[in-house]
């Protein structure tokens, strides 16, 4: 039998929002997850790539060559 967790669960165990998990499920970020009667399922074993909202920090000025 294999385990499902919801999006809530993973929000909680990931430390992101649940609407996160929501989009990231949407555009297929998180594998393997699934729709079943209106609620979005993920697989245990789960994986994906979450890039926080917003610009990127700005690294800073280059190092001066001597």
């Amino acid at each position: 039998m294999t385990q499902f967790y919801t999006t809530t669960e993973v929000a909680e165990r990931e430390g992101l929002s649940r609407f996160a998990v929501l989009h990231m499920c949407r555009r297929g970020t998180i594998t393997p997850a699934k729709m079943v009667a209106g609620r979005w399922l993920i697989q245990a074993g789960y994986l994906f790539t979450y890039r926080p909202p917003g610009r990127p920090k700005n690294p800073g000025p280059a190092s001066p060559m001597p």
